[in-house]
């Protein structure tokens, strides 16, 4: 942990791959979450998906 530092963020990267003949569908799911140090409360929690679509 970084001296002085008030909050912490955490989280995750996950990816789901889907295929179907000549076409990739790729899901990114990032997950986040912020907290505090000195109370160790969650103060903030976010979540995004972002799909993209890859010809083979």
């Amino acid at each position: 942990l970084e001296n002085g530092a008030d909050y912490i963020l955490q989280g995750s990267i996950n990816s789901i791959v889907d295929a179907y003949k000549k076409k990739k569908s790729v899901t990114y799911q990032v997950n986040l979450e912020l907290t505090n140090i000195e109370t160790n409360e969650v103060v903030w929690m976010g979540d995004k998906k972002i799909a993209k679509l890859v010809k083979n």
